[in-house]
């Protein structure tokens, strides 16, 4: 039996690590005391916010081709940093096995993650935001997490959960070893048979890829229909799929009901509906477009999937399609998605994979029993 404690006592989870022993204690030290060593790798909202709590001489970037001011702070090469700087990996959503791997190659005491800073001062350093969401919904929320965990289909779901919710509620790369970016291998999965012959619905587009690489693995579907509100990527997508048969492209968002939204529609795939969007977007119900056959919807709409479920019931009651949910923008999703799929319709296995080394792209996916492999 796996161990879930983490799930049904995270409390006690996160004491007993903010009170391990941490092997980074003396670099910590240095960091704190010493401000000309302080760097952070990378120009995310993690770097933003360690400068709040301490100030930074940089920030490296690796990527740029000379140097440059951001937020105020001198951005530099990782070649141009002094000898004896320690650079802390504040990266988190995607990669930061991979920009752990690259701090390490200074040496013993001249790096950190960002999650060594505020385990061993907590009360200095303030954890990321998603790190905090996803404590205090585990811990308000634990016998629903609990309960999901159970009702999993498979060990490896199972295991996928603990892992990043260990990862979650402490930001700690350590808990993520073993995982990778596999983006073209998601919500393309060995556990359900589709149907050559199957249509498929693409909610949330971006810029075609996902679309794309449906008709190379199923080359005999019958159609695609891609559901993307942005000007930009609707554009995108109509050339990424200019070569492909039977695919129909919507500038539409899916939602509950037909309206106008405001939309950020500057952030690339992490564009979302928001009060605060400068940009207007269509949206509408899925059940509005009265599809004669639907037999897979992903669905990745940047915390918006609720909304979009909601309207697409008639097409899940009527067609009974495999669902590939993105379930990470908020730890509530996890739960949330899960209660609203299963009270929809009882005939379905869930399972649950990982497509990173951080906290993002991790999708439920709901399985009609009768396409089960496992």
């Amino acid at each position: 039996m796996l161990n879930h404690a983490i799930l049904s006592h995270p409390s006690e989870f996160l004491t007993q690590w903010a009170a391990h022993p941490n092997p980074r204690q003396s670099t910590a030290e240095v960091f704190l005391a010493d401000q000309k060593k302080r760097y952070a790798l990378g120009r995310n909202e993690n770097t933003l916010l360690l400068a709040k709590d301490i100030q930074l001489s940089g920030v490296v970037d690796d990527f740029i081709t000379e140097p440059m001011d951001w937020h105020g702070l001198p951005v530099v090469s990782q070649h141009a940093l002094p000898a004896d700087a320690i650079l802390v990996n504040t990266v988190a959503n995607a990669r930061p096995i991979t920009a752990q791997q690259n701090v390490q190659r200074r040496g013993d005491g001249l790096w950190l993650d960002h999650s060594d800073l505020y385990q061993i001062y907590p009360d200095l350093f303030t954890p990321p935001e998603y790190v905090q969401q996803s404590r205090a919904t585990l811990q308000e929320k634990s016998e629903h997490f609990d309960y999901l965990y159970r009702k999993l289909a498979d060990d490896e779901s199972r295991k996928t959960l603990l892992d990043i919710f260990h990862y979650r509620m402490t930001g700690s790369p350590s808990f993520m070893h073993g995982y990778t970016c596999r983006v073209n291998d998601q919500y393309f999965e060995s556990f359900f048979d589709f149907p050559q012959d199957g249509s498929f619905v693409d909610a949330g587009g971006f810029h075609g890829e996902t679309s794309l690489e449906f008709s190379s693995r199923y080359p005999a579907y019958s159609d695609i229909h891609v559901f993307e509100p942005s000007a930009s990527n609707y554009e995108r997508v109509l050339d990424a799929l200019k070569n492909t048969r039977n695919t129909n492209a919507y500038r539409v968002g899916l939602s509950s009901k037909k309206e106008v939204l405001r939309f950020s529609g500057d952030n690339g795939s992490a564009s979302k509906i928001s009060d605060s969007g400068t940009d207007s977007i269509e949206v509408d119900r899925l059940d509005s477009f009265n599809l004669s056959r639907v037999d897979f919807i992903k669905m990745d709409l940047e915390g918006w999937e609720l909304h979009a479920l909601n309207g697409a019931q008639a097409t899940i009651l009527k067609n009974h399609p495999i669902l590939a949910i993105s379930g990470y923008h908020h730890p509530q999703d996890f739960i949330q998605i899960y209660d609203f799929v299963t009270q929809l319709r009882k005939d379905y296995k869930i399972y649950l994979r990982h497509y990173t080394e951080g906290w993002t792209e991790s999708v439920l996916y709901f399985v009609p029993i009768n396409v089960t492999k496992i």
